[in-house]
């Protein structure tokens, strides 16, 4: 039997997608960007297509298809998708968590050195199921200004990955961070986000100009809160977010011609009654969906389900927000997830959430793929199975097409245990999560990854002349 796989159609149809960007536009021309960065409006004032209104900037149409036109025309250019490999999905984790969850998985406490570098040797050890390697936190045993940089040491000594951060907030840590990355090869790409409503300024713009054409890719995103920063509606606000996203992309392309630009929309709903950001719950899923189909009228494939939860812990709330996230990620056709292991938003990490987060995708995957008969159990054949299985007096348990095919139709979890109450009682009422975070302490004594000692010392050396730069002796 061939395998069916589960999969939605879009939610939003092409002619509403045609209406949100030529509605993004609109207000782009009427209302337009309030740019804070008084060099950058300076300059924009000199090119075509930007006027000054009390104290805005309107963005004429062509700007946005000069942005668009380049960016479709990148896209014909770049190199088609990578063939598929093994395993399935692959996973990702936030990198900006400042707690972690205790052993007991029923408190927090602030994310030292020690537990940063343990996380990231449990994302090394386990690459062979997907994970990406990353260091998923920022030690907050250390002064604010040398956090970053040592989150990136971290990655340099503990992660085949390298080193790396997204906690630059300021201009003096991305020149350290810079110099770091120029020693180790790296090229240097950068993110703006536009603070609500439809502004350009701040830090992610301050560093922009200053690097400037060093840059080989600009991302712009936006991230209104549905009701409170954005209107209360999933396609309005999700509009209203492509218009800050197509302001700023129109604004870098003008500037920086020659680099490429993407878009990434991404607003999310609040909680009415506390305000808070509310991730995992179906608002936010349709959020995402719309997303997608969003990201597809522009040319993009976009394949990567955030799994992100707003509740602290790793308690029934969490797993039912994540659960959702990644039986919507399944089976809306999503083959990367994202902030596995993190709660709290993005401030908390779980080593054990990390793997049931697996484990979760696992399950639902089983589900999206439908039914595969295995070998020996086809149809036609089932009648002889039976009259062998009867006549012998066995169980289907001891059949050779029990032994030879369950791995294929049971989903085998690492960590959890399905037992009835007598088990339960019997094994000593394990609890989950603490079965969890025990299991990621045992695999992190499978690590062996050899970092290169001479990128290390010189990565040290730029760290130690940082201390003086950022003003942490």
């Amino acid at each position: 039997m061939a395998q069916i796989r589960l999969s939605p159609p879009a939610v939003v149809d092409v002619g509403t997608l045609s209406q949100m960007h030529e509605t993004a536009v609109a207000i782009l021309a009427r209302t337009g960007v309030a740019v804070h960065h008084p060099a950058v409006r300076e300059e924009l004032l000199r090119r075509p297509g930007f006027a000054e209104e009390a104290g805005r900037l309107r963005i004429a149409p062509e700007r946005v298809a000069d942005w668009l036109r380049d960016t479709r025309s990148r896209q014909s250019a770049a190199p088609g998708p990578t063939p598929e490999v093994s395993p399935r999905y692959s996973y990702a984790v936030l990198e900006y968590a400042s707690w972690v969850v205790t052993e007991d998985g029923r408190g927090l406490r602030p994310m030292l050195r020690g537990d940063v570098v343990e996380a990231t040797k449990l994302l090394e050890v386990l690459r062979s199921r997907g994970v990406r390697p990353a260091v998923p936190g920022v030690p907050q045993d250390l002064p604010p200004a040398l956090r970053p940089v040592e989150q990136y040491l971290i990655g340099a000594e503990y992660s085949s990955a390298g080193g790396a951060t997204q906690s630059v907030t300021d201009l003096p840590t991305a020149l350290v961070i810079r110099e770091m990355d120029r020693v180790c090869g790296k090229g240097f790409s950068w993110s703006v986000w536009l603070p609500n409503p439809l502004t350009f300024g701040g830090s992610t713009v301050d560093i922009l100009w200053h690097f400037g054409h060093e840059l080989q890719h600009v991302g712009v995103g936006s991230m209104p809160l549905m009701g409170f920063s954005g209107p209360c509606d999933p396609l309005a606000v999700t509009t209203f977010s492509l218009a800050e996203n197509l302001g700023g992309a129109a604004i870098i392309h003008a500037l920086l011609p020659e680099i490429p630009v993407t878009i990434f929309p991404h607003p999310q709903p609040g909680d009415m009654r506390t305000g808070t950001m509310m991730l995992g719950t179906p608002e936010s899923e349709l959020l995402e969906l719309i997303r997608r189909d969003l990201l597809a009228y522009y040319g993009v494939r976009f394949n990567t389900k955030m799994m992100n939860t707003s509740a602290s812990l790793p308690d029934a709330q969490a797993q039912i927000d994540r659960m959702l996230s990644a039986v919507m990620g399944v089976v809306g056709g999503f083959d990367a997830f994202h902030a596995v292991g993190t709660l709290g938003i993005d401030e908390v990490w779980s080593s054990g959430q990390l793997l049931l987060d697996l484990e979760m995708v696992a399950a639902a995957d089983h589900v999206a793929r439908g039914p595969e008969t295995a070998p020996g159990l086809e149809l036609d054949r089932l009648p002889d199975v039976v009259d062998e299985v009867v006549r012998a007096g066995m169980s289907f348990a001891a059949h050779e097409t029990t032994a030879g095919g369950f791995r294929r139709q049971y989903v085998l979890p690492r960590v959890l245990r399905r037992m009835d109450r007598a088990q339960w009682i019997a094994a000593a009422k394990p609890d989950t999560v603490q079965e969890a975070e025990h299991e990621a302490r045992r695999l992190v004594q499978d690590y062996a990854f050899e970092p290169p000692q001479a990128l290390l010392c010189e990565l040290r050396s730029i760290s130690d002349r940082g201390k003086h730069t950022l003003g942490a002796h």
